[in-house]
This record gives structure tokens, sequence and C-alpha cells, in this order.
């Protein structure tokens, strides 16, 4: 490949981005440039196209998600549809190990997320990849974990435009949170059941905060016992140039 490409470090990124499938490759050199070419693109998508409903929604969340993603995490996007996970990587779409799950070869998680439209301008708030990532991590395993005994876990995301910038909420159907207990949930090692109901060590929520705080946001919860609970982030545009999250 490098004697084609002619230099060893873009020899490098076409491999990691196709995985030497040789269609891919083929197309990439033809092309030239950093996009997409529209012959990947269109035989990515027909394929995505062809996935289970549920599948192709997993495929599409994880279009965003430019690494990848923990497989408890992919299992919870995917919601009621366990099979989804399975059949996308069946497909080829979707691959991974164990612990995680990943787009096959990065130039099709590139099709995909280009593919995807929103309905409104994106607003641009501040935001630290990590620390956002951190904060979502936490909110999304506390959600899986503080359930009811037989029931299973669903997990909402949503992001909507605030006056000042964007809110960030994560909606469960868990065992939800008394009144009296909702601010002090985000203080360290505090915990409202022992670890012989659920495992952990009170530090979750408070790790959100922190993101959040250092991100220059906030974090709140609203919650009924017994129905659920809608933990929420608000981040804020930003003043100077800085690392920015395009919510849509």
């Amino acid at each position: 490949m490098c004697s084609l490409v002619g230099d060893d470090e873009d020899s490098a990124e076409i491999h990691r981005v196709t995985r030497g499938n040789p269609f891919f490759v083929t197309e990439v050199l033809a092309a030239g440039g950093d996009a997409v070419p529209a012959t990947v693109r269109d035989a990515v998508l027909a394929r995505v196209g062809r996935l289970p409903t549920a599948a192709r929604r997993l495929a599409e969340r994880l279009a965003v998600v430019p690494s990848r993603a923990e497989r408890w995490l992919a299992e919870a996007l995917a919601g009621d549809d366990p099979g989804a996970v399975a059949a996308a990587e069946r497909s080829g779409v979707l691959s991974g190990g164990p612990e995680y799950v990943a787009f096959r070869h990065e130039l099709a998680r590139r099709a995909v997320e280009a593919s995807l439209t929103v309905g409104e301008e994106p607003v641009i708030v501040f935001a630290d990849p990590v620390l956002l990532k951190t904060a979502l991590t936490n909110l999304l395993a506390n959600s899986l974990k503080f359930v009811a005994p037989g029931v299973s876990p669903h997990v909402a995301i949503a992001a909507s435009v605030t006056p000042d910038g964007c809110r960030l909420c994560v909606t469960d159907n868990g065992i939800g949170i008394p009144p009296e207990h909702q601010a002090r949930i985000f203080e360290p090692f505090v915990r409202l059941h022992g670890v012989e109901e659920y495992a952990g060590f009170g530090l979750g929520l408070a790790s959100v905060q922190k993101a959040a705080e250092l991100m220059g946001g906030r974090v709140g919860v609203s919650s009924v016992p017994g129905e659920g609970s809608t933990f929420w982030m608000e981040f804020h545009r930003p003043e100077v140039d800085c690392e920015i999250l395009n919510c849509r």
C-alpha cells in the first residue's frame, strides 16, 4: 500500500479507517481527499439499511461515538430489542469483544454519521469530550443498575435547547429517589441503599456533578419513587475558543 500512496503516514491512516478492506482502499485512493467516497457511502448505507430496525437505529446512535463503546452501553442504546447488537455484528457493520462494540470499519462509521440529519440548527456549547463521557457513563450505569427486581431497565437520552445553551437528559424507569434525598445524592459517598441491594461506592453521581462543574455547567434530577428518574446536565454557549459539543 505504501507504494500506491507514497507516504507511510498516509498509508497507516488509510489502513486504520479501512482495515485493509480492498474495496474501501481502492475507492479511497481513487477519490483522494478526506471525505468518504460516494461509492463507499452508498455501499455502507445500503448495508445498514438492510438491518432490522432496532439494529439500524443502534448503528446510527453508535456512529456519533468516534471510538469503541462499552458493550453494556451499546445494549442500553439498543432499547427493548436485546438482539440488535448481535444482528449488527452478524451483518459485519459492527464488531467487538466481550467488553466493547465498535464499527468494523472507521470509514463506515463516518459514512453513517455523515448521513444523519437533525431538524434544527445545532447549538454550540462548552463541553470537554472526556468529562462528558465520564458523566454520561455514570448516569447510564446508574439508570441500568437502580431498577426494581424483575424489571427490565429502560433508558432514554434526549437533548433540548435552552436559552443559555443545551440540556442533556437521561430518563429511566428505575426505583426513583425520594424528594428529601434528591439534593444530597450528588455528594461523595452518599448511598441510599446497602451494598447487598445495589453495589457501588457512592461516587458515580458525585463524579457527574464534578464533571459538569468543570465544564461550567450544572446537574439536577427530577424523580418519582417507584416510577423513575430524569437526570439532567446543562451546558452553556462558549464565550472563548474551547472544545465544543454540537447539541442536536
